[in-house]
Protein backbone atom coordinates (compact mmCIF):
# COMPACT_ATOMS: atom_id res chain seq x y z
CA UNK A 1 0.00 0.00 0.00
CA UNK A 2 1.59 3.11 -0.73
CA UNK A 3 1.41 6.06 1.85
CA UNK A 4 1.37 9.70 0.59
CA UNK A 5 3.55 11.30 3.06
CA UNK A 6 2.89 15.14 2.20
CA UNK A 7 0.24 17.16 3.99
CA UNK A 8 -0.64 20.64 3.16
CA UNK A 9 1.08 23.39 4.79
CA UNK A 10 -1.54 25.15 6.91
CA UNK A 11 -0.83 28.16 8.93
CA UNK A 12 0.66 26.86 11.80
CA UNK A 13 2.80 24.81 10.37
CA UNK A 14 4.43 27.56 8.75
CA UNK A 15 4.79 29.72 11.49
CA UNK A 16 6.27 26.93 13.12
CA UNK A 17 8.75 26.73 10.43
CA UNK A 18 9.39 30.20 10.89
CA UNK A 19 9.64 30.29 14.34
CA UNK A 20 12.35 27.13 14.07
CA UNK A 21 14.20 29.71 11.17
CA UNK A 22 14.10 32.21 13.82
CA UNK A 23 15.58 30.29 16.77
CA UNK A 24 18.55 29.17 14.47
CA UNK A 25 19.43 32.32 13.52
CA UNK A 26 18.12 33.91 10.80
CA UNK A 27 20.46 36.74 9.30
CA UNK A 28 17.70 38.20 6.78
CA UNK A 29 15.66 38.54 9.89
CA UNK A 30 17.51 40.18 11.80
CA UNK A 31 18.73 42.94 8.79
CA UNK A 32 14.94 43.57 8.15
CA UNK A 33 15.40 44.54 12.16
CA UNK A 34 18.48 46.63 11.42
CA UNK A 35 17.24 48.55 8.30
CA UNK A 36 13.64 50.50 8.10
CA UNK A 37 13.23 49.29 4.34
CA UNK A 38 9.97 52.24 4.66
CA UNK A 39 12.25 55.19 4.77
CA UNK A 40 13.50 54.01 1.22
CA UNK A 41 9.97 54.05 -0.32
CA UNK A 42 10.13 58.27 -1.36
CA UNK A 43 12.69 57.45 -3.29
CA UNK A 44 11.50 54.74 -5.12
CA UNK A 45 8.06 55.41 -5.72
CA UNK A 46 9.65 58.59 -7.10
CA UNK A 47 12.06 57.21 -8.97
CA UNK A 48 9.23 54.27 -10.23
CA UNK A 49 7.11 57.39 -11.59
CA UNK A 50 10.02 58.85 -13.78
CA UNK A 51 9.06 59.64 -17.18
CA UNK A 52 10.26 56.28 -19.33
CA UNK A 53 8.93 54.12 -17.26
CA UNK A 54 7.10 51.56 -18.45
CA UNK A 55 3.43 51.80 -18.60
CA UNK A 56 0.46 49.90 -18.93
CA UNK A 57 -0.05 45.42 -18.48
CA UNK A 58 -0.59 44.68 -14.87
CA UNK A 59 -1.20 46.60 -11.60
CA UNK A 60 2.65 47.84 -10.34
CA UNK A 61 3.73 45.57 -7.58
CA UNK A 62 5.28 47.86 -4.49
CA UNK A 63 8.16 49.45 -5.21
CA UNK A 64 9.67 48.27 -1.95
CA UNK A 65 9.15 44.79 -2.20
CA UNK A 66 11.03 44.89 -5.46
CA UNK A 67 13.44 46.59 -3.46
CA UNK A 68 14.03 44.52 -0.90
CA UNK A 69 14.74 41.81 -4.06
CA UNK A 70 17.00 43.68 -5.35
CA UNK A 71 18.63 43.69 -2.06
CA UNK A 72 18.70 39.83 -1.76
CA UNK A 73 20.06 39.64 -5.55
CA UNK A 74 23.13 41.74 -4.05
CA UNK A 75 23.48 39.78 -0.72
CA UNK A 76 23.79 36.40 -2.41
CA UNK A 77 25.83 37.54 -5.96
CA UNK A 78 22.04 35.98 -7.89
CA UNK A 79 20.89 36.18 -11.48
CA UNK A 80 17.25 37.80 -11.16
CA UNK A 81 15.92 34.31 -12.42
CA UNK A 82 18.13 32.48 -9.53
CA UNK A 83 16.39 35.45 -6.78
CA UNK A 84 12.84 34.58 -8.32
CA UNK A 85 13.20 31.05 -7.34
CA UNK A 86 14.74 30.92 -4.43
CA UNK A 87 12.52 33.90 -2.94
CA UNK A 88 9.68 30.89 -3.92
CA UNK A 89 11.00 28.40 -2.48
CA UNK A 90 12.83 29.60 0.93
CA UNK A 91 10.66 30.65 3.53
CA UNK A 92 12.89 33.43 5.53
CA UNK A 93 13.47 34.60 1.98
CA UNK A 94 9.85 35.02 1.80
CA UNK A 95 9.60 36.67 5.53
CA UNK A 96 12.27 39.30 4.54
CA UNK A 97 10.02 40.24 1.32
CA UNK A 98 6.69 40.42 3.20
CA UNK A 99 5.26 37.93 1.10
CA UNK A 100 2.84 35.28 2.79
CA UNK A 101 3.09 31.49 1.37
CA UNK A 102 0.27 32.01 -1.33
CA UNK A 103 1.47 35.50 -2.50
CA UNK A 104 3.48 36.11 -5.76
CA UNK A 105 6.17 37.91 -6.07
CA UNK A 106 7.59 39.73 -8.79
CA UNK A 107 9.37 38.23 -11.75
CA UNK A 108 12.70 38.33 -13.19
CA UNK A 109 11.56 40.62 -16.14
CA UNK A 110 9.54 42.99 -13.70
CA UNK A 111 12.58 43.02 -11.47
CA UNK A 112 14.94 43.57 -14.46
CA UNK A 113 12.22 46.53 -15.55
CA UNK A 114 12.74 47.68 -12.00
CA UNK A 115 16.36 47.90 -11.49
CA UNK A 116 16.70 50.01 -15.32
CA UNK A 117 13.78 52.97 -13.97
CA UNK A 118 16.28 53.12 -10.96
CA UNK A 119 19.42 53.29 -13.43
CA UNK A 120 17.33 55.43 -15.60
CA UNK A 121 16.10 58.03 -12.55
CA UNK A 122 19.69 57.82 -10.89
CA UNK A 123 18.34 56.90 -7.78
CA UNK A 124 20.90 54.31 -6.94
CA UNK A 125 22.88 57.13 -5.35
CA UNK A 126 20.07 59.01 -3.69
CA UNK A 127 19.29 55.36 -1.96
CA UNK A 128 22.73 54.93 -0.20
CA UNK A 129 23.16 58.46 0.70
CA UNK A 130 19.49 58.18 2.44
CA UNK A 131 21.25 54.99 3.98
CA UNK A 132 24.30 56.70 5.18
CA UNK A 133 21.42 58.97 6.78
CA UNK A 134 20.32 56.90 8.90
CA UNK A 135 23.09 55.11 9.74
CA UNK A 136 24.35 58.53 11.15
CA UNK A 137 21.41 58.52 13.11
CA UNK A 138 21.40 55.65 14.78
CA UNK A 139 24.82 57.26 16.01
CA UNK A 140 27.41 55.58 14.34
CA UNK A 141 29.33 58.86 12.67
CA UNK A 142 32.05 59.15 10.69
CA UNK A 143 34.70 60.93 13.80
CA UNK A 144 38.27 60.60 14.52
CA UNK A 145 40.34 61.44 17.15
CA UNK A 146 43.53 60.21 15.12
CA UNK A 147 42.54 56.69 15.68
CA UNK A 148 39.36 57.04 13.61
CA UNK A 149 40.58 58.06 10.28
CA UNK A 150 39.48 57.47 6.32
CA UNK A 151 40.68 54.88 3.48
CA UNK A 152 40.31 54.40 0.06
CA UNK A 153 41.20 51.54 -2.42
CA UNK A 154 40.00 50.26 -5.88
CA UNK A 155 39.43 46.92 -6.69
CA UNK A 156 38.58 45.87 -10.79
CA UNK A 157 36.06 44.53 -11.85
CA UNK A 158 36.85 45.59 -15.51
CA UNK A 159 35.16 48.80 -14.09
CA UNK A 160 36.95 50.45 -11.31
CA UNK A 161 34.91 50.95 -8.04
CA UNK A 162 36.70 53.30 -5.52
CA UNK A 163 35.09 54.07 -1.89
CA UNK A 164 35.97 55.74 0.98
CA UNK A 165 35.63 53.67 3.86
CA UNK A 166 34.89 54.96 7.76
CA UNK A 167 37.85 53.29 9.74
CA UNK A 168 35.88 53.41 12.91
CA UNK A 169 32.57 51.83 11.78
CA UNK A 170 33.52 50.07 8.25
CA UNK A 171 30.78 51.95 6.65
CA UNK A 172 31.21 53.24 2.98
CA UNK A 173 31.16 57.31 2.77
CA UNK A 174 31.52 57.86 -0.47
CA UNK A 175 32.23 55.69 -3.81
CA UNK A 176 33.14 56.70 -7.48
CA UNK A 177 32.70 53.70 -10.36
CA UNK A 178 34.81 54.78 -13.67
CA UNK A 179 36.01 52.64 -16.83
CA UNK A 180 39.40 50.63 -15.85
CA UNK A 181 41.20 53.39 -18.51
CA UNK A 182 40.81 56.21 -16.28
CA UNK A 183 43.89 57.67 -13.95
CA UNK A 184 42.67 56.50 -10.21
CA UNK A 185 44.78 59.84 -8.53
CA UNK A 186 43.08 62.24 -9.95
CA UNK A 187 39.33 60.69 -8.33
CA UNK A 188 40.56 61.97 -4.65
CA UNK A 189 39.66 65.59 -5.45
CA UNK A 190 36.36 64.43 -6.64
CA UNK A 191 33.92 64.01 -3.71
CA UNK A 192 35.29 60.57 -2.81
CA UNK A 193 36.86 62.28 0.36
CA UNK A 194 34.40 63.38 2.70
CA UNK A 195 35.88 66.87 3.97
CA UNK A 196 33.47 67.29 6.92
CA UNK A 197 34.65 64.36 8.08
CA UNK A 198 35.89 65.07 11.73
CA UNK A 199 38.68 62.38 11.05
CA UNK A 200 42.12 64.73 9.43
CA UNK A 201 43.79 61.48 8.16
CA UNK A 202 43.52 59.70 4.61
CA UNK A 203 45.12 56.75 4.08
CA UNK A 204 45.50 55.37 0.25
CA UNK A 205 47.63 52.99 -2.24
CA UNK A 206 50.17 54.57 -4.25
CA UNK A 207 47.32 55.19 -6.97
CA UNK A 208 46.50 58.49 -4.99
CA UNK A 209 50.14 59.83 -4.44
CA UNK A 210 50.66 63.30 -6.57
CA UNK A 211 51.55 66.67 -5.98
CA UNK A 212 48.62 67.70 -6.62
CA UNK A 213 46.85 65.26 -3.90
CA UNK A 214 48.94 66.33 -1.67
CA UNK A 215 48.41 70.06 -2.38
CA UNK A 216 44.79 69.27 -1.88
CA UNK A 217 44.19 67.15 1.15
CA UNK A 218 47.06 70.10 2.63
CA UNK A 219 44.05 72.49 1.56
CA UNK A 220 41.31 70.64 3.01
CA UNK A 221 43.22 70.17 6.41
CA UNK A 222 43.93 66.57 5.54
CA UNK A 223 47.11 64.66 7.00
CA UNK A 224 47.98 62.64 4.19
CA UNK A 225 48.94 58.91 4.92
CA UNK A 226 49.03 58.00 1.13
CA UNK A 227 51.43 55.19 0.42
CA UNK A 228 54.64 55.92 -1.47
CA UNK A 229 55.86 54.44 -4.27
CA UNK A 230 59.13 52.80 -4.76
CA UNK A 231 61.59 55.00 -6.29
CA UNK A 232 62.60 54.37 -10.00
CA UNK A 233 65.43 52.38 -10.47
CA UNK A 234 66.51 52.48 -6.61
CA UNK A 235 65.61 50.43 -4.05
CA UNK A 236 62.90 51.67 -1.27
CA UNK A 237 64.59 53.35 1.71
CA UNK A 238 64.02 51.28 4.94
CA UNK A 239 62.46 54.70 6.73
CA UNK A 240 59.79 54.62 3.69
CA UNK A 241 59.38 50.70 3.59
CA UNK A 242 59.08 51.07 7.38
CA UNK A 243 56.08 53.74 6.97
CA UNK A 244 54.55 51.65 4.06
CA UNK A 245 54.06 48.57 6.19
CA UNK A 246 52.42 51.01 8.99
CA UNK A 247 49.97 52.34 6.86
CA UNK A 248 49.26 48.62 4.98
CA UNK A 249 48.04 47.71 8.73
CA UNK A 250 46.04 50.43 8.54
CA UNK A 251 44.43 50.10 5.16
CA UNK A 252 43.98 46.15 5.59
CA UNK A 253 40.41 47.27 6.96
CA UNK A 254 39.67 47.89 3.37
CA UNK A 255 40.37 44.32 2.15
CA UNK A 256 37.35 42.79 4.53
CA UNK A 257 34.88 45.18 2.61
CA UNK A 258 36.10 43.99 -0.78
CA UNK A 259 36.06 40.32 0.41
CA UNK A 260 33.03 40.58 1.75
CA UNK A 261 31.27 41.70 -1.41
CA UNK A 262 33.59 38.95 -3.84
CA UNK A 263 33.15 35.94 -1.54
CA UNK A 264 30.64 36.40 0.86
CA UNK A 265 28.45 38.29 -1.44
CA UNK A 266 29.91 36.74 -4.54
CA UNK A 267 30.06 40.41 -6.36
CA UNK A 268 30.45 39.67 -10.40
CA UNK A 269 29.94 41.82 -13.50
CA UNK A 270 27.12 40.50 -15.28
CA UNK A 271 26.47 43.85 -16.98
CA UNK A 272 27.11 46.48 -20.18
CA UNK A 273 28.60 49.64 -20.13
CA UNK A 274 29.52 52.26 -17.34
CA UNK A 275 25.78 53.28 -16.04
CA UNK A 276 25.09 49.21 -14.98
CA UNK A 277 28.25 48.63 -13.80
CA UNK A 278 27.93 51.71 -11.15
CA UNK A 279 24.58 50.54 -10.15
CA UNK A 280 25.55 46.74 -9.50
CA UNK A 281 28.37 48.15 -7.72
CA UNK A 282 26.44 50.93 -5.85
CA UNK A 283 23.97 48.17 -4.84
CA UNK A 284 26.30 45.74 -3.68
CA UNK A 285 28.07 48.96 -1.50
CA UNK A 286 24.73 49.64 -0.36
CA UNK A 287 23.76 46.20 0.92
CA UNK A 288 27.87 46.15 2.51
CA UNK A 289 26.36 48.97 4.77
CA UNK A 290 23.19 46.74 5.62
CA UNK A 291 25.10 44.38 6.93
CA UNK A 292 27.64 46.85 8.55
CA UNK A 293 24.89 48.00 10.30
CA UNK A 294 23.67 44.89 11.51
CA UNK A 295 26.64 44.07 12.78
CA UNK A 296 27.04 47.54 14.90
CA UNK A 297 23.92 47.00 16.24
CA UNK A 298 24.50 43.55 17.46
CA UNK A 299 27.03 44.76 19.45
CA UNK A 300 27.33 47.55 22.36
CA UNK A 301 25.17 50.83 21.36
CA UNK A 302 26.49 53.59 20.54
CA UNK A 303 28.26 56.33 22.26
Amino acid sequence: MAVDMAKPAGFWSVEERLSEISDSGDPLETLNAAVNFERFRPILERAAGCPGSRKGGRPALDVVLKFRMLVLQSLYGLSLDARERMVRDKLSWMRFCGLGITDTGPDANTLWDFRETLIEADALVALLRELERAINRAGFLPRADGSKPGDIAIPVFGDKSHISLDRQNGIIRRQIVTDAAQHDGAHLREGLIQTANTGRQVWADTAYRSAQNDAWLEAQGLKSEVHRKKPRGRPMSKRISKANARKSAVRAKIAHVFGHQKDRMGLVMRTIGLARARATITRANMTDNMCRLRWLLSRTAPA
